[in-house]
């Protein structure tokens, strides 16, 4: 598997996450909320679907409640990706970055609320390579905290996973002057990692403009109802 440096640095805190989180099926009702709210974009059942971040896997096994059965899942944990396949041990799963991945998705799932990790260009291959390996007239799902969300949260909070065990702690550190989101975790009361988890958040015409050169158009802007992040609904062009 090959990974980019950026990727590499913070790929133990994703294994160290998948590997403490709480169970996958836990969060697949989340999951079917998400769904219930884009109902009328999702496509025929034997469309191909692909989550580019898929974790450990509970929006592919929503899916597969919902009838879709042709499924792909991606994400660079490799912790992520064992406890998905014991989820779903008929899904094809790929350990490493999306763009590797061979394959013409009619669906794409990119649940990433804290998107922007680095320059701009740099999300603008993201999202191009999104499109890459997308069909033609595909459909995205794309769920992303904006500036305009985030600018009403306190400075610092901390997130707790109160169904975890060992029980796991996010500090969020949020900057509007300078377009940011910082995320320290511990568990049991113990930091993770040295390395901090930095985001940057656009605004939301940034956010759409990015997604137009990139080769998607905005079908529809919804509220996450999971999160409150802004949920895209997408399509290729």
């Amino acid at each position: 598997m090959q990974l980019t440096a950026n990727w590499r640095e913070l790929r133990s805190i994703y294994d160290w996450r998948a590997r403490y989180a709480p169970t996958p099926s836990s969060y697949v009702g989340h999951a079917l909320r998400q769904f219930s709210l884009v109902r009328e974009f999702l496509p025929q059942r034997n469309a191909l679907c692909c989550d580019v971040a898929c974790g450990t896997g509970a929006h592919l096994k929503a899916l597969s409640i919902l009838g879709f059965q042709n499924l792909v899942g991606c994400d660079v944990s490799g912790e992520a990706i064992k406890r998905a396949r014991s989820l779903l041990p008929a899904v094809r799963f790929h350990w490493g970055q999306q763009e590797a991945l061979q394959i013409c998705a009619d669906v794409i799932l990119c649940f990433l609320p804290c998107f922007g990790r680095t320059r701009s260009e740099a999300d603008l291959r993201y999202l191009s390579s999104l499109r890459r390996m997308s069909s033609p007239n595909a459909t995205l799902f794309f769920s992303a905290f904006t500036l305009e969300q985030v600018g009403a949260l306190p400075g610092r909070h901390r997130v707790r996973y109160h169904s975890s065990l060992p029980p796991i702690e996010s500090d969020v550190i949020w900057s509007a002057p300078r377009k940011r989101i910082e995320i320290r975790q511990r568990v049991a009361g113990k930091r993770v990692s040295n390395r901090i988890e930095s985001f940057r958040i656009y605004s939301h015409s940034e956010l759409l403009a990015l997604m137009g050169r990139s080769g998607w158009s905005v079908k529809a802007t919804l509220s996450d109802p999971v999160n409150g992040a802004e949920l895209f609904v997408l399509q290729s062009h």
